[in-house]
């Protein structure tokens, strides 16, 4: 099997060599580092796996390879599924905890209104002469 290096694929498929690296991490295109820590792409001898097109290496999404790939897939759909029903209970849990809050201040500015009825009420209280505060109560 041929290898071509990171550059040298990257020039040939019409991408970036972050991309490139990007796609073998995700097993899209097969990968081996040499002693010197150099990355190289391995191409099959008939050339099959090359991709047609550098928007197609873009915006492939990565396929599991093997033979438990559907396994893989069908896993992948019941993970994102779960994830979505969590992040719908996250959001009705957020509701919920902003309604509580908006309750609690609303609470809380009712209490400081009565505060300040009181307060209000003793100063007035306060400021009658004495006489007025000792006969009429």
């Amino acid at each position: 099997m041929p290898r071509i290096s990171v550059n040298d694929a990257a020039v040939r498929f019409d991408c970036s060599q972050d991309t490139i690296l990007r796609r073998i991490k995700l097993h899209q295109l097969v990968g081996s580092k040499d002693n010197r820590g150099k990355w190289w792409v391995i191409l099959p001898d008939d050339g099959t796996a090359e991709p047609a097109d550098s928007a197609k290496m873009r915006n492939s999404e990565p396929s599991p390879r093997g033979p438990h790939s559907t396994a893989k897939k069908s896993e992948i759909i019941v993970l994102t599924e779960a994830l979505s029903g969590m992040m719908e209970r996250m959001e009705h849990q957020h509701q919920v905890a902003i309604q509580l809050l908006v309750e609690r201040v609303d609470a809380a500015e009712l209490r400081a209104e009565r505060a300040e009825d009181a307060v209000r009420d003793m100063l007035e209280h306060q400021s009658r002469p004495w006489w007025q505060r000792w006969f009429l109560r």
